[in-house]
């Protein structure tokens, strides 16, 4: 435990890992078991984890936990992939995002080419459209940057009449 560094997850239990929690974990809240579920997983020390709305269920206490974890298990020799909705849970330990389009990967870029190819923000008067409130495309050369706003790109992103432009900018085909 103490190497998976979890040990801050296992106050979930009032008797740390002996602790009596039922048959399949009868004795426990949804929370619980999502972070135990997460202590196992990270235990085990694999080269890829796939999450699924990790921090669904979580209290906030648990969360903020979850993303010390996470962040201390980051390393080059990992591959975190995570699924969520709720972006500013994780969005300080991003590197790149991929966005899937019709089962294909559309862009794979990282957070230093989506902000500066994307202004999330209120800005000045540019030449490229507002793709969003808060949202306008960069134009080539301008060399404006700007820190990425997860929740604006999502919403960009799933708006029909922006989709395919803001995955052209973010591809560099525009």
């Amino acid at each position: 435990v103490e190497d998976a560094n979890v040990s801050e997850f296992l106050h979930v239990l009032d008797n740390g890992l002996e602790s009596q929690v039922g048959e399949r974990g009868d004795k426990l809240s949804g929370g619980q078991k999502q972070r135990i579920a997460i202590i196992r997983a990270l235990a085990m020390e694999p080269d890829v984890m796939l999450f699924d709305e990790p921090t669904n269920g979580l209290d906030i206490t648990s969360k903020v936990t979850f993303r010390q974890v996470l962040a201390e298990e980051i390393n080059d020799e990992r591959l975190f992939i995570i699924s969520t909705h709720l972006v500013s849970d994780i969005e300080q330990m991003l590197s790149s995002i991929i966005v899937i389009k019709d089962k294909q990967i559309a862009v794979q870029a990282s957070m230093d080419t989506v902000a500066e190819r994307l202004t999330f923000g209120a800005t000045a008067s540019f030449s490229q459209p507002l793709f969003s409130e808060g949202l306008r495309a960069v134009g080539k050369g301008e060399g404006d940057y700007s820190n990425v706003d997860l929740e604006l790109l999502y919403l960009a992103l799933h708006n029909p009449t922006s989709q395919q432009s803001i995955i052209d900018i973010l591809s560099g085909k525009e």
